[in-house]
């Protein structure tokens, strides 16, 4: 069985973040397995299971340059003086370090899986504050083929909350 094609979208339409929902929809019309023909799990065998969810957000926040909105992280990178704001390098490598962890153990012929659920907040704010490098390799562990096994992403909302399994009703 094909893996279906997911829709192709653009990340940003005028200047704000695409969150129009039309990828989701898209994949719940369908009654096929999204990505479940392309598991290296022998299901049937499987008496015992345990699972890890990472779950990172930084919230938007009203710190930019006349009040616009910016990521909490870029706001930590621009006052390392205040707070624990100091500890934003490690925040982002923490951020991107999937990226290099989930090849790093194929590559070993581990089979790892890990469920990921960033919010939309996080993924703009990194866009805005050029931290392109993350989204790549989170992106990289997403896309290519030999990492999908290994990488969930959950259903997360714009802001924080994660998705209910549920799908919408249309």
């Amino acid at each position: 069985m094909p893996t279906p094609t997911l829709p192709n979208l653009p990340e940003i339409i005028d200047g704000l973040p695409n969150i129009c929902g039309a990828e989701i929809n898209s994949v719940v019309q369908q009654s096929e397995p999204v990505f479940l023909p392309s598991t290296n799990i022998r299901l049937e065998e499987v008496t015992a299971a345990f699972a890890i969810a990472l779950h990172m957000h930084q919230p938007t926040i009203p710190a930019g340059e006349n009040g616009e909105l910016i990521g909490n992280l870029q706001y930590m990178f621009e006052h390392p003086q205040e707070g624990d704001n100091h500890n934003a390098g490690p925040f982002a490598n923490c951020y991107s370090r999937m990226g290099d962890i989930i090849p790093e153990l194929v590559a070993r012929g581990c089979n790892p899986r890990v469920m990921l659920d960033y919010s939309g907040n996080l993924l703009w704010g990194l866009r805005q504050m050029g931290r392109g490098d993350i989204i790549e390799k989170l992106q990289g562990i997403t896309c290519d083929r030999a990492y999908q096994p290994h990488v969930e992403w959950l259903g997360t909302m714009w802001s924080h909350a994660v998705v209910p399994s549920t799908p919408s009703p249309i």
